[in-house]
């Protein structure tokens, strides 16, 4: 059974925290979460900028880490119903290497799902010239995963991650910020620490909803291109 990051360890152990109440509206210092959590200050930090990327802490400088308790979302107009990896990415993709596995709930699947008891998660990772540039991160509920696709062959898994899933979405939310996450916590290197890379996060929601499928895509910035559709109001009329 593959081991759990220590950083996601403490990741999910703070979320806990957060959402029974330990935590009101400001999480303890990093001083005090290395002690409480018996980690060193690196493991703290990457699962501070993790909780900062989910959106679930911010920062303010001087003062400390805060929980957020801005639930209101808007969406964008990015008009593509498939991966947004390739579509977003200005270099061509010329082959990819995809794992997954399935997983007990967790705190953050609790966040992103409610309360699945199960979800299958995927690790695509995009290659150029056999050189990985970038990485898909991709959690699904079990309800959304379809039946014996555990069996599935890496070409039949990369045509659900990539296509399939998206037929049962009935609304598609994306937010696009620069990711905190460094090198060393992506199981491949792809970019420096020096690098920006930045994170597309697009939910997948059913009609009453609900999201059953949530995609990390991990691009660094000198391979973005985004192209937005946005259309006259002569189309409605």
């Amino acid at each position: 059974m593959p081991i759990v990051p220590k950083y996601v360890q403490i990741y999910n152990k703070i979320l806990n925290k957060i959402e029974n109440a330990e935590y009101s509206h400001k999480i303890p210092s990093e001083n005090q979460l290395t002690q409480d959590f018996n980690c060193s200050r690196v493991t703290i930090r990457s699962a501070l900028a993790l909780l900062k990327e989910d959106k679930v802490i911010y920062s303010v400088k001087g003062e400390g880490n805060f929980i957020n308790r801005n639930k209101s979302s808007s969406s964008t107009g990015i008009e593509v119903n498939s991966s947004l990896f390739t579509s977003s990415c200005n270099v061509t993709v010329d082959s990819n290497d995809i794992a997954m596995k399935c997983n007990d709930g967790t705190a953050y699947s609790k966040k992103v799902f409610g309360n699945t008891k199960r979800y299958g998660s995927f690790n695509v990772w995009f290659k150029h010239n056999d050189q990985v540039i970038g990485n898909e991160f991709s959690i699904i509920t079990d309800a959304a995963l379809p039946d014996g696709f555990e069996k599935y062959d890496k070409v039949a898994l990369k045509h659900f991650i990539s296509h399939k899933i998206y037929q049962n979405a009935a609304h598609i939310q994306v937010n696009m910020q620069q990711s905190l996450r460094k090198a060393n916590t992506f199981h491949h290197k792809f970019f420096s620490n020096d690098d920006v890379v930045m994170l597309i996060e697009e939910n997948l929601n059913n009609k009453e909803g609900q999201t059953f499928a949530q995609n990390k895509y991990y691009i660094p910035l000198k391979y973005l291109l985004v192209k937005l559709n946005k259309y006259g109001n002569s189309l409605s009329q």
